[in-house]
């Protein structure tokens, strides 16, 4: 595996071209929400046929995820608006979600589900091959 891969945004076109067959990816979207985390994550289950989410908490987020044979999901909620912008190059400022979709392809109609389920807009900033890839 390539060091780049980690932090380097790939195209699933890209990475079939360099071998990836059955590559995953893991696609990142950020949002400003006052939708609570126990919410927003009921309602991705619902509509994503997921199991029950797991939470946990660090510091000053709380996170949960879920998988199921199709995706991964992973829903971080920061206290404040600041936080999640500090993870990653190219986050949008002033925002409190992260959600990362880790799927060989993104489910028809994913982003805008994303959208009414936190109840804002939404910006999906990277893509990147999962570390599973």
């Amino acid at each position: 595996m390539l060091d780049w891969w980690s932090s380097s945004t790939l195209s699933a076109a890209a990475a079939v071209e360099l071998g990836c067959w059955a590559v995953q990816l893991n696609t990142f979207f950020a949002a400003k929400s006052d939708a609570e985390l126990e919410g927003v994550c009921i309602a991705l289950q619902d509509s994503f046929e997921l199991p029950p989410f797991e939470f946990d908490s660090h510091d000053t987020w709380r996170y949960a995820w879920s998988e199921n044979a199709a995706m991964r999901l992973n829903v971080t909620q920061a206290e404040d608006d600041r936080t999640v912008e500090t993870w990653m190059a190219g986050c949008p400022s002033g925002v409190n979600y992260q959600v990362i979709l880790t799927a060989g392809s993104e489910p028809p109609g994913f982003a805008s589900r994303l959208c009414d389920v936190l109840g804002s807009e939404v910006v999906r900033y990277a893509s990147v091959p999962s570390a599973g890839a």
